[in-house]
């Protein structure tokens, strides 16, 4: 019984480090995978053939059809975190053909004309993503990465929505890629040209930013004061009631976050801004793009996401 005892306790005590040793090392893989994205993405800008500027990350409001044969044509809610994965690889993984205009009709039109001139394009009837006879209809580059050593949702449904194996499981419209705690890893394009460093969304007057929390609202949430989406639980529950991240907050767009006090730190503006820079409130990274995964504790806009910039 003594020995029993003793087994016990070493296995009590060495448990932890061995499962916090386990955590440091999906951190690590988690970086080096952002690192990827990284790469990626300045490859697809600086191809002449697709590229030019980086990935759209633009909220679609269900404009966008979809890539995975979803007839006729069916229109998704799709955003950043998808189209990174459309620009570094594909929808369908077998290269990127961009996001191009090919019939010179722009389905937002009005006010919102020139956001997304593409999105009636995307589809894998007609579009973008048809295949004739096992080859695909338009020409593809890439992919940027190295699929095979990626992780993404699993295709259900017929191949029409994908499933994170995390948390609730709930189902996507379109590919993300995973880390390696198996969460999404989101994706914001910036716009240098906005003056307030983070908005709501930047079809919306009044509401512009150089980094909007729309971008991947079907995952983070949203909270904005007037509306409410609770986004994708990835196995911490809500943190607030019907919001599952803290990054899914906007709120006070025009002004810095006190960095000091965590409700604000973990706000979508706490989250982005840069405190380094004193003159006026600004991001990190604005001039081309951010990349975050939630971390071990499953929560975007917490300490320990996984970014490519310093996380407050």
């Amino acid at each position: 019984m003594v020995v029993i005892g003793i087994i016990a306790l070493l296995v009590a005590i060495v448990l932890p480090s061995i499962n916090a040793a386990r955590i440091q090392a999906k951190v690590a893989a988690t970086r080096a995978m952002i690192s990827v994205l990284e790469t990626g993405i300045e490859q697809f800008r600086t191809d002449s053939a697709v590229g030019g500027e980086y990935p759209p990350s633009y909220w679609s409001w269900g404009q966008v059809e979809s890539p995975h044969n979803i007839p006729p044509d069916k229109p998704i809610e799709v955003g950043g975190a998808s189209f990174v994965v459309w620009a570094l690889a594909g929808a369908d993984l077998l290269g990127t053909p961009g996001f191009r205009d090919l019939n010179n009709f722009d389905p937002y039109g009005g006010s919102f004309a020139g956001f997304m001139p593409w999105a009636d394009d995307t589809s894998d009837l007609d579009g973008l993503y048809a295949i004739n006879a096992g080859q695909p209809a338009y020409s593809r580059s890439g992919p940027y990465v190295d699929t095979s050593k990626m992780q993404f949702p699993k295709p259900v449904n017929g191949g029409t929505q994908f499933r994170i194996p995390v948390g609730q499981e709930d189902l996507l419209p379109s590919l993300v890629f995973l880390d390696t705690f198996e969460q999404p890893i989101l994706y914001y394009r910036a716009a240098p040209g906005q003056s307030r460093f983070v908005g709501e969304d930047n079809r919306l007057p009044g509401r512009q930013g150089i980094y909007t929390t729309r971008d991947n609202q079907n995952i983070t949430g949203l909270f904005t004061g007037t509306a409410t989406l609770p986004g994708i639980d990835l196995g911490a529950g809500p943190v607030e009631p019907n919001l599952y991240h803290y990054i899914g907050k906007l709120v006070n767009m025009d002004d810095a976050p006190d960095l000091s006090k965590p409700r604000e730190r973990r706000t979508f503006r706490g989250a982005v801004y840069n405190p380094t820079v004193t003159a006026v409130p600004r991001p990190h990274r604005a001039d081309s793009f951010i990349l975050i995964s939630a971390g071990p504790d499953a929560v975007y806009g917490t300490g320990d996401d996984v970014a490519n910039f310093p996380t407050n």
